[in-house]
């Protein structure tokens, strides 16, 4: 955090878009049912467990620079279904899967409120996503959330997933041409993954709460409800 003698008050707000604006498990579940209509692979439970726990380490490798988004499409539902012992193109499911979820756009309880609130106390919104440029608008637009944001920052665009260094330099770039003067620290970046999100964005020297729908210890909040006021609590 930065010292508060030499803090400047917060004026944006950036904020993630999956499991922390949209419920990706629900928009997933969604797509996912969709794509077995589609292609015939039978849904079950485990399909959708299987999904959960090998997509998180995916993205882990993601978020650590060892594998891009497209390497993930590429092998993402050849692997789960090579887990289950399931016969089926991965390649097909991924494009039926991933059409699917370019229109899912359930929302995080309280996002919509939350974000007029924000809103409503003079902050700028801006979202800041590792995903597709279209896609991302998309959702949000379905989701009734474009109407409370400046603008929508993904990894497509910056040409770097977050956390990297090119991402947040992208962000800022970009911020700074409606804002000129705006610095790192007059920023705080609201999400799910404590190293994209939170360690990404302190690195760039930018505020950051940790957002956790579950309830994940030592996370900063469990309800979207709860963050004008951990806001309202950080340096200025």
């Amino acid at each position: 955090m930065t010292d508060k003698a030499d803090s400047r008050p917060i004026r944006v707000i950036l904020l993630d878009v999956d499991d922390t604006l949209l419920n990706f498990d629900a928009c997933a579940r969604k797509a996912m049912e969709q794509a077995c209509q589609v292609t015939g692979v039978p849904w079950s439970r485990s399909l959708f467990d299987t999904f959960q726990e090998m997509n998180a380490g995916f993205w882990q490798q993601i978020e650590a620079g060892k594998l891009t988004l497209h390497q993930l499409w590429q092998i993402r539902w050849n692997r789960i279904f090579a887990r289950l012992g399931i016969d089926a193109d991965g390649q097909a499911f991924e494009q039926a899967f991933h059409g699917a979820l370019d229109t899912t756009h359930e929302t995080v309880s309280g996002a919509a409120q939350v974000l007029k609130d924000l809103t409503d106390q003079g902050f700028i919104l801006y979202a800041a996503s590792n995903g597709r440029q279209r896609q991302q608008e998309t959702r949000l637009h379905l989701a009734g959330l474009d109407r409370y944001l400046q603008g929508i920052f993904t990894s497509e665009a910056a040409g770097a997933n977050k956390p990297a260094a090119q991402f947040y330099d992208y962000v800022m770039n970009k911020m700074r041409e409606i804002l000129p003067d705006l610095q790192p620290d007059q920023v705080v970046m609201i999400g799910d993954s404590l190293s994209a999100d939170v360690r990404g964005a302190r690195d760039a020297g930018m505020h950051a709460l940790w957002f956790r729908k579950d309830g994940t210890d030592g996370a900063d909040c469990s309800q979207l409800m709860q963050l004008p006021e951990l806001v309202g609590q950080l340096p200025d």
